[in-house]
C-alpha cells in the first residue's frame, strides 16, 4: 500500500511537467490581419535561455484576427517571442518584407490561451 501511495504522490508531482496539447490563440493588430504574410511563435520557459517550441503560420490577408494553434509543451510560465512577416510592393516589381516582433509572458496552465499581439502604447 505504501508503494502505491507514493507511486500516486510521484505522478501527480510530475503529471504538470509532462507535455499536453495547449490551444494558443495569437490576437493580431488591425494592421496585421490585414497585411501580414507570416506568424512565427517560439516559446522559452521562464528562467531557460533557449526556446524549447516554435511554429510558423502563413497568412492569406485579410486573414482572421484570432489564429488559433495548437502547442505540444508542459503547463507552465514561457516568454513567447512573436513575429509578423508583411510583404509589401515598393515598386513594380521589387517585393520587401517587413517584420515586427514581440515579446509576451504567458501561463499555459488553461485549454487555451490568449496572447495579443498589439503595437507597443496602444490597448
Amino acid at each position: 500500500m505504501l508503494i502505491l501511495s507514493t507511486l500516486l504522490v510521484v505522478t501527480q508531482w510530475f503529471k504538470g511537467s509532462w507535455p499536453r496539447q495547449h490551444a494558443v490563440v495569437f490576437r493580431l493588430p488591425e494592421k496585421g490581419r490585414t497585411h501580414a504574410t507570416r506568424l512565427a511563435a517560439s516559446f522559452t520557459p521562464v528562467g531557460e535561455a533557449e526556446a524549447v517550441r516554435g511554429l510558423s503560420v502563413t497568412l492569406a490577408p485579410p486573414s482572421a484576427r484570432d489564429i488559433r494553434e495548437k502547442v505540444s509543451l508542459p503547463d507552465g510560465d514561457y516568454i513567447v517571442l512573436l513575429e509578423l512577416t508583411y510583404g509589401a510592393m515598393t515598386g513594380p516589381s521589387a517585393p520587401t518584407k517587413s517584420e515586427t516582433s514581440r515579446a509576451r509572458r504567458v501561463s499555459l496552465t488553461a485549454d487555451e490561451t490568449l496572447v495579443v499581439f498589439e503595437a507597443e502604447g496602444s490597448e
